[in-house]
Formats: C-alpha cells, structure tokens, sequence
C-alpha cells in the first residue's frame, strides 16, 4: 500500500473521560478547544505504554491511554461512553480548509534596503561597547533566570547565561541541550534572512555545548494578517525556517503563532523565536564556560570572511538610533562547518570558553567573556565595522598557545576560516581597529553588562 493510501486509510478512536482535566464539569466541546498550557500527547507502541506511562508516574506527571489509531479514515470521538464527534480524519489534516489571504512584499522594503549605514564615521568603540553592554535586550539576564530554580535535580551541567544549556541525562552518558533565538529587527529587515539566521544561530549554540542539533519549536509572532505585507513576513518566516532546517536535517516538532499584534495600526515587527535542542552522545567531559578563560589563553575567531554588514545589528540600534539595511544570507555549508568546528573543539576540550557572535557583534562577545572570567583581552581587526558585524556561522573562542595546531587542523577539514586575533589578560578590554583604539575596564564592563536590568526594575 503506498504512503498516501495508508495515510488515506488511518483514523482514531479517542475518549474524552479519560482526558485529565483542571475543572469539572467540562462539556466535550470546552474539553476539544481548550488551550492549557503544559499538556502533550504521545502515539506510543502497544507494547510499550507500560514503559511511557511509568516514566510519567516517576516524574509525578498525570498520564493516560486516551485512545488508539484505527483504520477507515474517521476520527472517532466519545465522552461518557457517547458518541459526540465522528468526522473524516482528513477533514482535520489534507482535507482542511486553507486560508488564502492576499500576500504583498511590503512597498517600503526596497527603501529600507537601500538606508544603510555604510559610509558614517567610526563611533567611539569604547562608548559603543559600554552602550549594548547597558542594553537590557542582549544584557545579562541573571536578574530574571536567578530568581526561578533552574539546576533541575542537579542535572543541569552548563546553566542559564551561556550560549546553550546543557542538562544531563541521569543515568546514561548523554546530555540535553537547549537555546532559544530571536531577533525582530533582522526579520524586519528580511524575514527569511532573519528567520533562518536563528535557526542557524541556535544550532551553533547548542553545538558550544558538544551537542548535534536535533529538533526545533518556533513562536511565531506578527502584526494584522490581514495586510498583505504581514502575510508577506509570515510565509517568508516560514520559508526561512524551513529551509535551514532541512539544511541541518532537523525536524519542527511543534510551535505556535501569535496574530494581530499591533498598537494603533502599527505591527510589531515580525519576530520568530526559535528554540532548539540538541543531544550530546557522549556529555563532553569538561564543557567550555566563560570563566573557564585564563591569562595567556588566545583569542580566536572562526568563520566566514571579516564582516562589515550592520543591517539589524544591535549597534545600529543603539549607537546610531538606526534601523535600515539588508542583513547577509545565511549560508547552509558555512553553518554546518561551524557547528562541526564548535563541537569537535569542545568534545576534545580544546576551547577553555566559546561563544558566537551574534547580538552585539565580536566585542559584545569577547565581553561577555572577560566578564565572566574576570580577565582582559586585547584584540586587533583590520576596521572597526568587524567589531559589531553581527554576519551568521562566526564564533570566538579562548585557546591554549599548546593547542592551536590542531585547532587549525579542526577547522581546515570542516572547511572555515580560523584567526588568532589576540589574546587573554590583564584587567581591561582592549578593541584595535586600524588607528581606532579603545580600552574599556573589566569592572565598568561587567557593571553595566549585569545592572543593565536590574538597575532598570529597582
């Protein structure tokens, strides 16, 4: 029989008494529509529902067998031993009715596209480092994640404020990466770039931990889809996420959309979050953190060509109050090297610290690093735009001097570029640009990067 005909020809029988609920007194329809929160359900085999369902009872979940995948194509519904649905089961899949809403590429794009920032003067590097390390949206959450338990049973391995976190799977040698990845103004710019940049992003991140992608969810979030531009950013959405997910041969297992987001009129701008995760076979024995860099250790970058493109950076935002651009391409063979890299030099313990560079660019990253080690760096690039250039599938890293041949060996045969562009040390952040110099303090540093939220929420 062929797929489609087998498809054709399944069905369920579901029983809505068995169904945990939060109230009572429920009628089947409140019980079919409802949308709480922490539910799932699983098609598992005959011969291992004991086995689920012992898991769940381990984790005090509340579990069920609700109902069982038959043939002749209906979906079955009951509820106190009643028939109270019996519907083809294509009417809810293939069958289903489609939304065609009008969908336009928005008259304005090719305008923004065209609002570069290409030839303004340098900004003071120093001034501009201490401004993103002060902006709350990609300062350091700790404000937020330390007020909720997030060690897990003492599972977690590498916890919140890193790339990615890892959790360790008790009981086997295996470890559950996870990281989570959004930027509206990229996605406003060109929501396909945007969207599959994250994807791309958040497959790295969880590579810094050991981990192989694995799996993705998305929270999709847009204005009126009602306006054909919307529309427009949704499918492009879409599209990106597709196609860097069948680049990295992952799977969406789920996600959800959020219309009609406006104030006004005005749209929010298109702004996908995607969470990805990610399994380490085997946990790398001594996963890379920030403050695993040390004095003497070297600065490497790993990845395309230097960058310049500051469409959507965070710099553009908030050195110059400017959102125009187009942001670069994600490249399919440059993110899977990049994730390949990043996970060999950590499984073979090579990187002391790792950390892409995203939001903020290389100096928010090198930051980052410092602050969290408590040490220095100085580092040299040929124009300053390398600094904050937020291009995807680059990362910094702090090597041992003893280590480094191999680590050009790692990234020859994925095929990336790799750079030493300084080294670890002293007590201040030093950025050279050609004739631009900057020197900013670890301590000022690490003030505004950790007050940048909670000063604002005192």
């Amino acid at each position: 029989t062929s797929e489609p005909a087998a498809r054709a020809g399944m069905g369920m029988e579901f029983d809505l008494s068995r169904v945990h609920v939060r109230e009572e007194g429920m009628t089947p329809a409140e019980m079919l529509m409802s949308e709480s929160q922490e539910r799932m359900m699983a098609f598992v085999e005959r011969d291992r529902v004991d086995e689920v369902l012992a898991v769940a009872e381990k984790w005090e979940i509340d579990s069920a067998v609700v109902g069982t995948v038959s043939t002749g194509g209906r979906l079955r519904v009951f509820h106190d031993g009643s028939l109270v649905a019996d519907v083809p089961a294509a009417s809810l899949s293939e069958d289903a009715p489609v939304y065609h809403r009008p969908i336009g590429e928005p008259d304005w794009l090719a305008e923004v596209w065209s609002d570069t920032l290409d030839f303004v003067d340098p900004p003071d590097l120093g001034e501009s480092l201490l401004a993103l390390l002060d902006d709350p949206s990609i300062a350091s959450a700790s404000w937020a994640y330390q007020q909720y338990d997030h060690m897990l049973f003492l599972n977690t391995v590498i916890g919140p404020g890193q790339d990615g976190s890892l959790l360790r799977v008790k009981g086997t040698d295996k470890g559950l990466a996870v990281s989570t990845d959004g930027n509206g103004r990229m996605c406003y710019l060109d929501p396909r770039r945007g969207a599959a940049r994250l994807v791309y992003e958040a497959a790295l991140n969880v590579a810094m931990t050991g981990a192989a992608p694995l799996a993705v969810v998305d929270n999709l979030n847009f204005g009126n889809p009602e306006k054909p531009e919307v529309m427009w950013q949704f499918k492009e959405t879409i599209e990106g996420i597709s196609e860097a997910c069948e680049a990295l041969g992952i799977p969406v297992i789920g996600g959800n959309v959020s219309f009609y987001n406006e104030t006004d009129g005005i749209d929010i701008f298109p702004t996908p979050i995607v969470g990805l995760l990610g399994l380490a076979e085997p946990m790398p024995t001594n996963p890379p953190r920030f403050e695993h860099a040390r004095p003497e250790m070297e600065v490497w970058c790993f990845g395309p060509e230097w960058a310049i493109n500051l469409a959507g950076s965070a710099l553009e935002k908030v050195t110059f109050g400017h959102i125009g651009g187009r942001p670069g391409p994600a490249d399919s063979s440059l993110a899977l090297a990049a994730v390949a890299t990043a996970r060999v030099l950590v499984n073979e313990s090579l990187a002391a610290s790792i950390h892409d560079i995203s939001d903020g660019g290389l100096a928010m990253a090198l930051a980052e690093i410092c602050i969290g080690a408590g040490i220095g760096a100085e580092i040299e690039t040929a124009d300053w735009r390398h600094l904050f250039a937020e291009d995807p599938h680059r990362f910094v890293a702090a090597i041992d001097p003893g280590a480094t041949a191999r680590v050009v060996e790692i990234a020859d045969e994925a095929g990336i570029e790799a750079h030493r562009i300084g080294t670890f040390g002293g007590d201040t952040i030093t950025l050279r640009a050609g004739s631009n110099i900057a020197t900013v303090s670890v301590d000022a540093a690490g003030t505004a990067y950790r007050g940048a939220i909670s000063g604002r929420m005192a």
